[in-house]
């Protein structure tokens, strides 16, 4: 009798451990599932993080190389392309994000002053949809075209 005690007091233990176990790894794999909702919100999430970071980071180059009255140099244009070049653009800035670094080579591309106010309209025009970002694009625009 003292055997079959012992023998079931082990399996008791035994089947206890193996249930702790099972449900302690099942609730890791519940856990670990993702719902197509829920990967759909982190993904909004993600890119309104990115939205954001690219405002900030937009302002902040605009800011730098606004130098009041003076012209930019070649060099001092060629780093603020670069820092342009170096965002990570949000999926739904991509499209201002591309007209600003074009029109932005074409104004380097030295051409006359006519060419250059009708690129500059062009910009301003396409400002008024990002309220964000006008005051300081058009005030870097007066100060350095």
């Amino acid at each position: 009798m003292n055997i079959g005690r012992v023998l079931f007091i082990a399996i008791f233990l035994f089947s206890s451990a193996t249930l702790l176990t099972v449900s302690s790894a099942l609730e890791m794999v519940k856990n670990s599932i993702v719902s197509p909702w829920e990967q759909d919100l982190r993904g909004q999430k993600k890119q309104l993080e990115l939205e954001q970071e690219y405002k900030e980071n937009l302002l902040k180059i605009l800011e730098t190389f606004n130098t009041g009255n003076a012209q930019l140099t070649d060099e001092q244009l060629s780093n603020f392309e670069e820092e342009l070049l170096s965002l990570t653009v949000p999926a739904e800035l991509k499209d201002l994000h591309f007209e600003l670094v074009a029109s932005l080579a074409l104004i380097n591309q030295k051409s006359d002053e006519s060419d250059k106010e009708i690129i500059l309209q062009k910009i301003e025009r396409m400002l008024e949809q990002y309220s964000w970002l006008t005051s300081s694009w058009s005030m870097f625009l007066m100060n350095n075209f």
